[in-house]
Order: structure tokens, then sequence, then C-alpha cells
């Protein structure tokens, strides 16, 4: 507890204006697209002719690799999401001084979730160049952690009153001391 009021909803509305969440919103398109690029481009390249492999059945070795970073991430990333709101609202004498904070906490989900995303990327990009991706279509699981960090940022878009409304909840829990 920190011996404030709970932040009004009038008040959580405008520290949230739409010009404020601006940098948040482009910045949370930009992370899943940059990710779903290279799924897009391993397609691409999977429709050459393969090549020659320096390291056979790396691909498949790493999709292992992908499967263990995504099962992590996902789990650090909605951790860390939670301390730093709870952590943002009560340190927060004014909820205008909450924005820098909720935009951080949103932000390192996202890269937290990206990661797998980037790895499967490539994994499905170097099964592509050696053809495996063709004799192997289980490997194009890696495309998962792209295609859930995209479900994920489009169900979580930041929108002011979602972000009032989760605010004013994590606020309520650190009043009264539950976490």
């Amino acid at each position: 507890m920190n011996g404030r009021a709970p932040f009004s909803p009038a008040a959580l509305a405008e520290a949230f204006d739409e010009r404020r969440l601006l940098a948040l919103r482009i910045l949370h398109l930009a992370i899943p697209l940059g990710a779903l690029l290279l799924p897009a481009v391993a397609l691409l390249v999977a429709a050459d002719p393969p090549q020659r492999s320096a390291a056979p059945g790396l691909p498949l070795l790493l999709s292992w690799v992908t499967a263990a970073l995504a099962l992590g991430a996902w789990a650090a990333a909605f951790s860390l999401h939670s301390a730093l709101l709870a952590r943002t609202v009560a340190g927060a004498e004014r909820a205008g001084d909450l924005l820098p904070g909720v935009q951080t906490a949103r932000l390192l989900r996202l890269a937290l979730l990206e990661a797998p995303a980037l790895v499967g990327g490539v994994v499905l990009l170097l099964a592509a160049l050696d053809g495996s991706l063709r004799t192997q279509p289980l490997l194009g699981l890696n495309a998962l952690p792209a295609i859930a960090l995209a479900a994920f940022a489009w169900r979580t878009w930041p929108r002011r009153d979602a972000l009032v409304e989760e605010i004013a909840a994590v606020d309520r829990q650190v009043a009264t001391g539950a976490r």
C-alpha cells in the first residue's frame, strides 16, 4: 500500500490520451510484423531448388531450441509484465506518471515474445535453404511463435479503454496489497 487514493477512471483516461499512445501503438505493430517477415521470406526461398547443407539435421535440432525458448519466453513475458505494472502503479503519485512504465511493461512483454518468433523464423529459413522444409513439413511449426505473437499483439492492441481497465485493476490490487 502506498497511501494514495486509487486513480480515478477519468485521470487514467486523460493519462492515456490518443496522442500519447501513438508511439506505443507503432511499436506494438512493428514488433510482430518484423517477426512475421522471416517466415514469409522462408516460404519464398522454399520455392527455389534446395542448396547443399553444411549441417544436415540442424533445422530439426534447432526446432527443439525454438520450442524451449518459446515456453520460457511466454512464461517470463507474463511474469515480468505483471511485476512491472504493479511496480509502476505502486510508485506513481499521479496518473500522468504511469505511461512510461506501462509502455516499458508492454514493450518488454512483446520483445520477449519476439525472441522465439525470430529464432523460429531463422530455423524456417535454414530449412527452406537446405530443402528440409519440403521433406519434413513439420518444420513449418517453427512459424508458430511468430503467428502466436501476431495474434497476441492483435488481441492486446493498446486501446485506451483496455489500458484504463488494466491499470485500474492493478491499482486495486496494489491498494489492497493483493498480487
